[in-house]
């Protein structure tokens, strides 16, 4: 099995998320990033519209795995091995695909998830994981977090239908964060780290005096024990620092983490000495980190190259992890769905 193009590894990822598995926020949420996200490279990359065109003309054979097409594997009992699932979920999901690409489909979609999301949203402005439970900044942060990236990538062409959510949400996070007294927000620095870099791809203007106090108070922390965080943690807060103008300190933090990574022509590069998805998510958000601060560096395609490498031998995992690996690996670097030139295999 070859592909020129590595980033259909990305898009056929992609439709086994585009109808939520339950009524709750974070399931709702992921399927609107993921059919956002389908409407947006549809629209940016005309490879993907004249590929789903000639599945729909070639009628449903060419939607069928090669896993199953194949005679040869047929012969040796393709039924008895552990393989036809696989085979079978790989057939479903380059159906879906072509559905999910259908654009009057999607756009249905789109606009039926939006309005279950500003209908699962509390008075006070956040989110809980079901409607009956009290509003949560952690499923309220989860949910900005995907508008976020979506409005970095310029996908999120819903804006102006769920500025005021937004709104509403930072507010109530804000007031949640600002209840902390000083032991409990040092405590929790990783948390308001996240929380604060998400925020600050809205440009919300800061209107609790005593959320500001804790926002100050976290940056000055940052800058003096970033070395102290997880590697993850390092590459949020560099995104972070850099949006608040600490442009040196933040390329400081990627040198490090540059420094601690490991490179192979085949692999490409990644970290060592970490767990299955906390790797995946590691590597992810350093990809995301070079994205916003140095573009032009050459580990931004070892980065996608090494996670491309682990979808090629394993699941990328639940629907978060995948959603925010795809994310990172189609935000920057050399246009991989571009024609490359002649293989010779």
């Amino acid at each position: 099995n070859y592909c020129e193009n590595p980033i259909w590894y990305c898009i056929t990822a992609l439709p086994e998320f585009q109808n939520p598995q339950s009524s709750n926020i974070s399931s709702q949420i992921d399927a609107y990033f993921i059919n956002c996200m389908a409407r947006g490279l549809y629209e940016k990359y005309p490879q993907i519209k004249d590929a789903i065109n000639e599945w729909n003309e070639s009628g449903d054979s060419i939607l069928i795995s090669n896993l199953q097409k194949n005679e040869d594997l047929k012969n040796v009992l393709l039924e008895n091995t552990p393989w036809i699932q696989d085979a079978k979920s790989e057939s479903l999901r380059m159906q879906n695909l072509a559905s999910m690409f259908d654009y009057p489909n999607n756009e249905s979609k789109v606009n039926k998830l939006l309005n279950n999301i500003i209908a699962l949203q509390a008075n006070d402005g956040g989110w809980s994981w079901c409607a009956s439970m009290p509003s949560s900044v952690y499923m309220t942060t989860q949910v900005l977090h995907r508008l976020a990236m979506l409005k970095e990538r310029g996908f999120l062409t819903d804006y102006n239908q769920i500025e005021e959510n937004i709104e509403s949400a930072i507010s109530f996070c804000d007031n949640e964060f600002a209840k902390y007294n000083k032991e409990q927000y040092q405590y929790n620095s990783v948390p308001l780290i996240n929380y604060l870099y998400i925020r600050s791809c809205f440009n919300q203007e800061v209107k609790n005096t005593k959320f500001s106090d804790i926002k100050e108070n976290t940056i000055k922390n940052l800058k003096i024990n970033w070395r102290k965080l997880s590697k993850y943690d390092q590459a949020t807060s560099a995104m972070l620092l850099h949006k608040e103008g600490y442009v040196s300190l933040s390329r400081e933090i990627l040198e490090s983490l540059n420094q601690n990574a490991l490179y192979s022509e085949e692999k490409g590069c990644w970290f060592d000495n970490l767990s299955g998805a906390n790797s995946l998510l590691t590597t992810k958000q350093v990809l995301l980190a070079y994205t916003k601060i140095d573009s032009d560096n050459k580990n931004i395609d070892l980065l996608r190259q090494w996670l491309i490498m682990q979808r090629q031998a394993q699941n990328w995992g639940d629907t978060g992890y995948t959603i925010e690996v795809i994310y990172a690996i189609l935000s920057a670097g050399t246009e991989w769905l571009d024609p490359s030139d002649n293989s010779s295999i």
